[in-house]
C-alpha cells in the first residue's frame, strides 16, 4: 500500500493534516479523473477569489442530477473547516496528481505510437490510462483493443497498461 501522502500525490507530506486529509478524501480522488481533479480545484479557488464570507453554496451548484458533480461539490463543502493555507496545501496535493497524470499521458502517448498504434488512437488511449477514475465500459473496451494490439509487440508496454488498468 502507498504511503498515505502519496496517495494525495504530495509526496512531502506528513503529519496529521494530511492524514486526516488522506482519511477523508483519499479514496474519493481515486475515483476522480483528471478533468474532475481540475473541476475541483476550479471550485477551490473560485471560492478564495469571490469569497468574501460567502459559503461554497454561494459560490459554486454542483448538478444536482449528476452524482460526480455532487460527489465533488461534497468533496468541495467539506474543505470549507480547513484554514485557507490548508486549503491551498490540499490544492497543491491535487494538482500535483494532475502534473503527474500530465507526464503519464505523454509517456503512454509517446509508447503507444512507437508501438505502431494510430496516432489519435494513441492519444485517446493515453488519456484514459493517464486520467485515472472511474473508467466507461467504453473505455475499457478502448484500451482493450490497444492492449490486444501492443501485447503483439511490446511486452513490458502491455503490462503497463495492465497496471493502469488495475489488472495486475
Amino acid at each position: 500500500m502507498a504511503h498515505k501522502a502519496e496517495l494525495l500525490g504530495y509526496q512531502g507530506a506528513t503529519g496529521e493534516f494530511f492524514d486526516t486529509l488522506q482519511e477523508l478524501y483519499g479514496i474519493r480522488l481515486e475515483a476522480l479523473n483528471v478533468d474532475e481533479k481540475l473541476l475541483l480545484l476550479t471550485g477551490l479557488f473560485a471560492y478564495h477569489l469571490n469569497s468574501t464570507g460567502e459559503t461554497m453554496e454561494d459560490v459554486w451548484k454542483p448538478d444536482s442530477n449528476s452524482p460526480r458533480s455532487i460527489e465533488i461539490f461534497g468533496i468541495l463543502k467539506g474543505l470549507e473547516e480547513f484554514e485557507p493555507f490548508r486549503q491551498f496545501a490540499f490544492a497543491e496535493a491535487l494538482l500535483n496528481q494532475v502534473k503527474s497524470s500530465y507526464r503519464l499521458h505523454q509517456q503512454f502517448l509517446k509508447q503507444l505510437t512507437k508501438a505502431g498504434v494510430e496516432e489519435a488512437l494513441a492519444a485517446q488511449v493515453a488519456a484514459i490510462l493517464a486520467s485515472g477514475g472511474d473508467r466507461t465500459e467504453a473505455e475499457c473496451e478502448l484500451v482493450s483493443e490497444v492492449w490486444a494490439q501492443v501485447s503483439q509487440v511490446d511486452e513490458r508496454l502491455a503490462k503497463r497498461i495492465e497496471q493502469a488498468m488495475g489488472q495486475e
